[in-house]
């Protein structure tokens, strides 16, 4: 128990000197805390927050394999003991992504995107795995490999019709993404055809919402 404590307490001072630009000290703490975290079984969760911590001080560092080992081992012990759907999991995914990014190492990144996507999915988490959509469709827009996101692109647009409202503005702006990717391949013919789609159902929907403003309804803004 004193151990632990001990743990806590170091962590808890890294964090409050870190958030204040004191990263020599920080690190220091969360060193300390790691020392005496050796003492903790391998799977104990409170490992994982000493690790994502001092993962922290390594990246502000630019020490990312350092960084990456560290938080490769946190998710680990966070899969191990079920707790992947918390918000620090989520902190520690987004970290990693920082990490891989800092160190250009795309084909891992989109590998880990792939994953969160999965794991989002399976845990019904929609506003996550919409967001993961376009994690990697953007990266593969960025590496120019536009059949790839193409491909994910429509993998989305098919979620999107499942799962989002059509005047959803996430929905619209995939759509809109959808078309831009077509003009990229040169499938003009398809790209005119989303953008014509798109428009008309913005008409639609305008059509449909006169009546009910012109009688003086309220409308939700």
């Amino acid at each position: 128990m004193i151990t632990e404590n001990l743990i806590d307490s170091y962590v808890s001072q890294g964090v409050t000197a870190f958030s204040q630009g004191q990263f020599q000290a920080a690190g220091r703490l969360f060193l300390a805390a790691y020392q005496k975290s050796k003492s903790l079984n391998k799977t104990d969760p409170k490992l994982a927050v000493v690790y994502a911590n001092l993962s922290l001080f390594y990246y502000q560092q630019k020490r990312y394999r350092k960084a990456e080992g560290l938080l490769e081992q946190a998710l680990s012990i966070l899969t191990d003991n079920n707790l992947l759907h918390s918000d620090f999991a989520e902190k520690v995914r987004v970290q990693m992504s920082n990490v891989y990014l800092a160190q250009n190492k795309h084909v891992q990144l989109i590998k880990h995107y792939k994953a969160c996507l999965s794991f989002f999915l399976s845990a019904s988490k929609l506003a996550e795995a919409s967001a993961a959509y376009n994690r990697i469709i953007d990266l593969y827009i960025a590496l120019d490999r536009m059949k790839d996101a193409e491909s994910w692109c429509r993998q989305a647009v098919e979620f999107d019709k499942e799962h989002s409202a059509q005047s959803d503005p996430v929905a619209k702006k995939r759509l809109i993404k959808m078309a831009w990717i077509y003009t990229r391949l040169g499938r003009t013919d398809d790209a005119c055809r989303i953008y014509n789609s798109s428009v008309h159902q913005q008409k639609e929907q305008a059509a449909f919402m006169r009546p009910a403003m012109s009688q003086g309804t309220a409308v939700f803004s």
